[in-house]
């Protein structure tokens, strides 16, 4: 089960398979199908370890990762939430980047204009900014902290 408290998601997860190459987040095997759901044009997903990554995307993932984007997309989150079962977690994935619920109002309309033109470098400085605010103590892809 998997319990949504304040603005963080928080998983226990062995083996972190996939991630989000334009939202520049780690997620499990069963949130890629929901992410995947949602279309190209909002979750890019890739296998950590089918597709050949390159080192661009590997930055990115260093770069961007879970917690800056969970302060970007989660900042208006303020209640717990249990999140057990697949149901529950496509509707908390899709109010959380199809219909941007959650999401800060101080980036609402750089993320909106992202996927108008199409550009993830738009978001990805977005979710930079956010991530120098909020200092990590490593700079490994690997994390227990997995986004939806």
């Amino acid at each position: 089960m998997i319990i949504l408290n304040s603005i963080r998601l928080y998983e226990v997860v062995i083996n972190v398979m996939f991630f989000s190459l334009n939202l520049g987040v780690l997620i499990c095997i069963e949130c890629s199908g929901i992410h995947r759901g949602l279309g190209v044009q909002l979750s890019q997903v890739r296998s950590l370890t089918l597709d050949a990554l390159s080192e661009e995307q590997i930055e990115m993932l260093r770069d961007v990762g879970n917690a800056a984007a969970n302060q970007i997309y989660e900042a208006e989150l303020d209640a717990e939430k249990t999140l057990s079962t697949h149901a529950q977690r496509k509707e908390f994935i899709s109010q959380k980047y199809q219909d941007l619920t959650f999401t800060a109002s101080q980036f609402y309309d750089t993320i909106i204009e992202s996927r108008k033109t199409g550009s993830q470098k738009t978001l990805a400085a977005v979710q930079k900014m956010v991530k120098r605010e909020t200092p990590s103590p490593t700079k490994s892809i690997q994390s227990d902290n997995v986004s939806h």
